[in-house]
């Protein structure tokens, strides 16, 4: 049971070289009552999609289900 998940994509100021590029950094935490939290997180600006894939099939794996 997961009673809270958190996600979020915040752009944060990255400089690489002599230019300073906004970047997303994808987290996402998983709250549960009876053990640690679990969390992910990824700098990779192009690689969104497989990076929220991986965190809901882990959740899916978890016991997490959608009404």
């Amino acid at each position: 049971m997961y009673p809270v998940v958190f996600f979020d994509a915040p752009a944060v100021k990255v400089r690489d070289e002599a230019t300073v590029r906004s970047k997303a950094v994808y987290l996402a935490l998983a709250v549960r009552p009876t053990a640690p939290a679990t969390s992910w997180a990824s700098g990779s600006s192009n690689r969104g999609a497989k990076f929220w894939l991986r965190v809901f099939s882990d959740l899916r794996r978890g016991g997490v289900r959608t009404s």
